[in-house]
């Protein structure tokens, strides 16, 4: 009885004790650590320590904002910021045997070339163009030289004239002391293009346009590229030279300037080379790889005009180097 009496006494005490002070349902570990006085001053360290220095850490991880660019700041930068500002532009005209790499700059046999180029003095002629666009840059330690033209021979396989260019004038140690400044533009197939498209890879390269260019090839050619293609991209006449060497003796002059003033006549019908059938037609031919222009994503400034086709003059003078834009 005595120990009946005890028991309930125990229970009523435990009973009076959960009722002043009611305790529920236990919460999670996690939530009682969390919640914990000894826990709020760490995790008050945690958050600091965060927003002081890991919200700096992960911006960094991200990289810098995209920068927009204006296209008139582009070409306008300080002279201190352009180390290079001049174009030297070689244009090309064959594709070299590779295998032949070493007679190249003397023997037909180092090109494949077509059948009014044989027995011309072509080897020599290419060489002459190297070797003279060479000398230019060469001359001016803020140059860069472009070798330009595409893969235009099916027969031949995907080597471009800009390489083939280039791969002489390696072998023949002509560029040893210029390599880091010479560059390929291997899309363009007419000399409309191997203008523009320079232009463009010198945009790709560099970042901004040049202020001056200056294109090497056959004497012939001159006022093709000074009175046409310099016009339809709207470059300043005082800040463009065409260099035209003279070809050897061998070389049918007479026929290449019959065959020059064709040429020009469809260019002045249709100055960016898009309408004309024999312009291209020819364009065609020679981009056997179906290969497609990059340059509009490489030079947005330049969409419009490489996208251009006429009819009539491009407006120019939205262009970066554009005259009148820039004094304005």
């Amino acid at each position: 009885m005595h120990e009946f009496q005890s028991r309930c006494s125990h229970f009523e005490k435990l009973e009076h004790k959960q009722m002043r002070h009611p305790q529920g349902p236990r919460k999670p570990l996690i939530l009682r650590v969390l919640t914990s006085k000894v826990m709020f001053p760490f995790l008050l360290l945690i958050w600091f320590l965060y927003f002081t220095f890991g919200r700096s850490e992960t911006k960094s991880l991200r990289g810098p904002p995209p920068v927009v660019f204006n296209a008139l700041d582009i070409y306008q930068q300080k002279d201190n910021d352009r180390k290079i500002e001049y174009l030297v532009v070689v244009a090309g005209h064959a594709v070299m045997k590779l295998n032949q790499m070493k007679v190249a700059d003397t023997s037909d046999a180092g090109w494949y070339l077509l059948s009014y180029q044989q027995n011309q003095g072509f080897p020599a002629i290419i060489s002459s163009h190297i070797k003279k666009g060479v000398e230019l840059a060469s001359l001016n330690a803020k140059s860069m030289l472009v070798f330009s033209g595409g893969q235009t021979r099916r027969d031949v396989g995907p080597t471009s004239e800009a390489a083939s260019y280039y791969y002489l004038a390696s072998e023949k140690k002509w560029i040893d002391k210029m390599t880091e400044r010479v560059y390929l533009e291997e899309y363009a197939r007419d000399s409309f293009e191997n203008l523009l498209f320079s232009i463009c890879r010198f945009r790709e390269i560099q970042g901004y346009y040049p202020t001056k260019i200056s294109v090497v090839g056959f004497d012939f050619k001159a006022q093709r590229y000074t009175d046409l293609h310099r016009m339809a991209v709207g470059f300043p006449p005082s800040n463009f030279t065409y260099i035209g060497v003279q070809s050897p003796a061998q070389f049918d002059q007479a026929r290449a300037v019959t065959g020059e003033k064709e040429a020009r006549r469809s260019f002045e019908k249709d100055a960016y080379g898009c309408n004309d059938p024999a312009l291209n037609d020819k364009r065609n031919k020679r981009n056997p790889f179906r290969r497609t222009v990059p340059y509009t994503m490489a030079c947005p400034e330049m969409k419009d005009l490489l996208e251009w086709c006429g009819p009539g003059q491009f407006n120019v003078d939205s262009l970066p180097w554009s005259v009148k834009r820039r004094s304005s």
